[in-house]
Formats: structure tokens, sequence, C-alpha cells
């Protein structure tokens, strides 16, 4: 029972590492646009770009964290009735409901 309760969490671990690297890659690819612009205007750009490029990152990995960095005061008010969280437009199980 022990073994199996390993297996399932393994691959539970396994296809959340993929789905979240999945959405962190194509996040990454979505600046190229921007960067190529930056660059054409002789670095110009990359005084707008920086920042949003950073905040970016913050909001994402905000959302990926979800409660976890949040006062129980805050997590309780929350309305908790989804299984679903929203990742930068995509749906996204939460860690602990798995794939049934």
């Amino acid at each position: 029972m022990i073994k199996q309760i390993k297996k399932e969490s393994s691959s539970e671990l396994s296809f959340l590492c993929f789905v979240y690297f999945s959405f962190f890659s194509f996040f990454e690819l979505s600046f190229i646009g921007w960067n190529i612009l930056a660059g054409l205007s002789l670095g110009i750009g990359f005084l707008w770009l920086v920042p949003y490029y950073n905040a970016a990152h913050a909001e994402f990995y905000r959302t990926l964290a979800g409660d976890q960095f949040k006062s129980k005061d805050q997590v309780q008010s929350k309305n908790r009735s989804s299984s679903v969280r929203e990742l930068s437009g995509f749906f996204v199980l939460n860690p602990g409901e798995g794939r049934r």
C-alpha cells in the first residue's frame, strides 16, 4: 500500500512539474517579440521591458504559489469552492487535487 501511494504521488509530482514547466516555457517564449523590439530601439526599450518582465515574473510565481504566502485571514476569507485556479490564462489543477 505504501509503495502504491509513493508511486501515485511520484506520478502526480512529475505531471505537475511537466505542466508548470510547460507554462513557464510558453511564458518565457511570449517575451521574444518584446526583446527583439527593445533591441531594435538600440536598448532604450529595455527601460520599459525590464520592469514589465520582472513584474510579470512576480505575478507568475505568485499565481503558482497560490495561498502559500498569504496570511491565514486572507486564506479563510477567500472562496475555496473551486479545485481549479487560473494560471496565465490557463486552468491548472491545484497541487492537492491530482489527476483522475
